[in-house]
């Protein structure tokens, strides 16, 4: 193979990764698309303006567990002066919401409506907010009962047989799982598919299908401020283990199929993708395609696919278009997502 053609596919191979993307909720990600493009649109704008502008963009955001961390941030980054001016501000106006209820009841609602909107460092400042606002409630009742939730909650994840889904985020398994806690459920486990599921009447259900629990504002402290975190740490693992089956799987397929090509068993037409999975991975890439190129033609002239010593050669030249051409169209998906 000639050296330029090399040269480019070095060039295009190594220095242009190609973006690996977790799959998240397509729901939430949306509001994130559309955030991104106002800022894109919208970069010349003045620090004193672009942050009411994007707040009036974006007025109709839908939280979800993929999307808050977003917001949240993008609230921070936006807002003139240290980040924590803007934390203290966003407190600030929590707290403010809080006081203009004049029941408990009130307070207990907006809190519970709008808790999983929060970011974590709110849960945690509300914390003395929260007894004062459960100010008949002795504290040292509280602790205990929040001791007696965790110790329960780390029972049951030590006890949990979890083989989470590796293409579902891990704040999905992570919120899935507390929510079971949340609703009574004992034994939880992760379905065929490996969605955190529990039984109910007697059949094995995901728990993002279910309702959510009506629980007091107690409990949904102590879900957002304790178990959270607890569930998140000793789901981190569990989900980095079957995502490390499944890229070990991928590449024992890959290195099967890159078998097949070099025995020209693989149809011409799929043959540039395999090479290119099959060299993922490898010490050199390039050197990678051109010894499977190589015994691939090897193979052909032994069998008898070439007439003529031009054939090969234009057979080579198409494989190696073919396979630059869709790294090519991989990294320019990769940038525009």
């Amino acid at each position: 193979m000639p050296t330029n053609q090399f040269d480019t596919l070095r060039n295009i191979a190594m220095g242009n990764p190609i973006a690996q993307h977790e799959r998240a909720d397509i729901y939430g990600q949306k509001f994130i698309d559309k955030s991104e493009k106002w800022l894109a649109d919208n970069q010349n704008l003045s620090p004193e303006v672009k942050l009411e502008d994007w707040m009036v963009n974006n007025r109709n955001w839908s939280f979800t567990p993929n999307n808050k961390q977003y917001y949240w941030d993008k609230v921070e980054e936006l807002t003139p002066g240290p980040n924590e001016a803007a934390r203290q501000s966003i407190l600030g106006g929590v707290k403010e919401k809080l006081d203009s209820f004049t029941t408990m009841e009130d307070k207990e609602t907006y809190y519970r409506d709008k808790a999983h909107t929060f970011p974590e460092y709110v849960h945690k400042d509300l914390e003395e907010y929260f007894y004062n606002l459960k100010g008949m409630i002795d504290r040292e009742s509280i602790d205990k009962n929040r001791m007696n939730q965790i110790g329960a909650f780390d029972i049951m994840l030590a006890n949990s047989t979890l083989q989470p889904n590796p293409d579902v985020s891990l704040e999905s398994h992570t919120r899935s799982f507390v929510k079971a806690f949340d609703m009574g459920h004992e034994n939880i486990s992760t379905d065929d598919n490996g969605m955190v599921s529990v039984t109910v009447d007697g059949i094995l259900t995901p728990v993002e299908t279910l309702e959510d629990p009506t629980i007091s504002i107690e409990e949904e402290f102590i879900s957002q401020n304790d178990l959270l975190s607890r569930a998140r740490e000793s789901m981190r693992p569990r989900l980095e283990a079957e995502r490390e089956n499944v890229k070990q799987a991928r590449k024992a397929a890959d290195k099967a199929l890159m078998n097949r090509v070099e025995t020209d068993s693989v149809p011409d037409e799929f043959k540039a993708n395999v090479i290119i999975n099959g060299v993922t991975d490898a010490a050199d890439p390039v050197y990678s395609t051109q010894a499977v190129i190589e015994k691939l033609v090897r193979t052909k002239i032994e069998n008898g696919g070439f007439q003529k010593y031009g054939e090969a050669t234009r057979y080579c030249y198409s494989l190696y278009r073919d396979i630059v051409n869709k790294l090519e169209r991989r990294i320019s998906d990769g940038a525009s997502s």
